[in-house]
């Protein structure tokens, strides 16, 4: 368990952030039970999830997350090559679900 503390001591530890991704995921529709999680805490809106592309639906989502510390809790199932998987971003400071990528 990871705990990150923002610049007035709140703070969002990654167990949390799990629980509220997981929690948008089931209002998004995603069945989770058989996905694994992966849990990544950034200061930055470019992570290994949002792309340096110029496309309009990474442009807007870069700029939701920038100046935000921020959870990147991804959802895959290992069985898929490509799609289907699923990246929640939660405010690390309020926990707040800032944006959200679905795979195709």
């Amino acid at each position: 368990m990871i705990s990150r503390a923002n610049g007035n001591g709140m703070q969002i530890i990654e167990d949390r952030a799990i629980e509220i991704a997981n929690k948008e995921a089931k209002i998004l529709k995603y069945s989770i039970e058989a996905m694994r999680v992966k849990a990544t805490h950034y200061n930055t809106p470019l992570n290994e999830y949002l792309s340096d592309y110029d496309e309009e639906y990474y442009v807007e989502r870069r700029n939701k997350l920038k100046g935000k510390g921020y959870w990147a809790i991804y959802y895959y199932n290992p069985k898929f090559k490509k799609g289907g998987d699923l990246c929640i971003f939660i405010d690390s400071s309020n926990g707040d679900v800032i944006t959200s990528i679905r795979g195709k």
